[in-house]
């Protein structure tokens, strides 16, 4: 229950409005590979555009598909994020998906946050197992 495959989140990502659909915002992957290890790591990060939209889930559920087929299609071994310490709502919402802060860099005011892929975060048909909000290592 609650798990959505990627076309079914992506759908959820747009809303109606007078019949007219339009994105809320978007997700990325910016993917580097580890010379020593070979592993792909990837930084993500989301942006809901407009701010009537925030707070309604779209931005979780978009990082935990982007996770699932990173890791599921990709091989992502890491995921990050780097966020300025002024956006709380961001740092929650990484921190509430179990990323542990990693690294400051007080130039930026930049919080950079890690989760690190060490075991099965898949459920069966390939989405993310979540249990209130947190992943459960299957």
């Amino acid at each position: 229950a609650g798990e959505l495959s990627i076309e079914e989140a992506m759908q959820k990502c747009l809303d109606e409005k007078d019949d007219v659909k339009f994105m809320v915002g978007d997700v990325n992957l910016f993917l580097t590979k580890d010379d020593l290890t070979g592993f792909l790591s990837a930084e993500i990060e989301v942006m809901i555009a407009e701010p009537h939209f925030r707070g309604k889930g779209y931005a979780k559920e978009a990082v935990m598909e982007m996770m699932a087929y990173g890791s599921t299609k990709l091989a992502i071994k890491r995921f990050n994020c780097k966020i300025n310490e002024d956006n709380e709502r961001s740092l929650n919402l990484f921190e509430s998906l179990k990323y542990k802060r990693c690294n400051y860099v007080p130039a930026f005011r930049e919080i950079e946050l890690e989760y690190i892929v060490n075991g099965r975060i898949l459920s069966q048909n390939g989405t993310l197992a979540s249990i209130n909000g947190n992943f459960q290592i299957l």
